[in-house]
C-alpha cells in the first residue's frame, strides 16, 4: 500500500509526464497519462488545451477525469473557438451546454451576418429569448 508521500510523488511524476506530452503536442498520450492519476490542476490544464483546439470530446473526457463538468467560461471559450474556425453548428451545440448570454448573442450575430434566419432563431432560443427588432432589421439588410 502506498504511503501519502509515495502517492504525492507518483502524482508529481504523472503531472510531469502529462506536461511533457502537452508541450510536445502529443495530446492523446497526455490524456492517457492523466488517466494514471494526474492532479486536478494538471487535468484542468489538459482540458484548457483541448478547448483551445476545439476538441470537444477529448476536453469532455479530460474533465470527467477531474469529476467535473465544463464551467461557463470553458463553454464560452469552446463556442468562441468554433466561431473563429467557422464551425457554427458545433458552436451552437457547445452553447447548449450552458454558454453565457454574451456568447449566445455572438452566435446570433454570426448567423444574422450570414443571413440565416432559422439558425439565428435557434441560437436566440438558447438564451431564452427571441430575435430583437434590431436583429431582424439587420437580417433584412443582409438578405436584401
Amino acid at each position: 500500500m502506498e504511503t501519502m508521500e509515495e502517492k504525492s510523488e507518483r502524482v508529481k511524476a504523472i503531472d510531469s509526464l502529462v506536461e511533457v506530452y502537452i508541450k510536445k503536442g502529443v495530446l492523446s498520450n497526455a490524456l492517457k497519462a492523466a488517466k494514471l492519476g494526474a492532479s486536478p490542476q494538471k487535468i484542468d490544464s489538459l482540458v484548457e488545451v483541448y478547448i483551445k483546439k476545439g476538441w470537444f470530446s477529448d476536453a469532455q473526457e479530460a474533465a470527467k477525469l477531474g469529476r467535473r463538468k465544463f464551467s461557463t467560461q470553458e463553454i464560452d471559450s469552446l463556442v468562441e473557438v468554433y466561431i473563429k474556425k467557422g464551425w457554427f453548428s458545433d458552436a451552437q451545440e457547445a452553447a447548449k451546454l450552458g454558454a453565457s448570454s454574451q456568447e449566445i448573442d455572438s452566435l446570433v450575430e454570426v448567423y444574422i451576418k450570414k443571413g440565416e434566419l432559422n439558425a439565428a432563431q435557434k441560437a436566440a432560443k438558447l438564451g431564452r429569448r427571441k430575435l430583437s427588432t434590431q436583429e431582424i432589421d439587420s437580417l433584412v439588410e443582409v438578405v436584401r
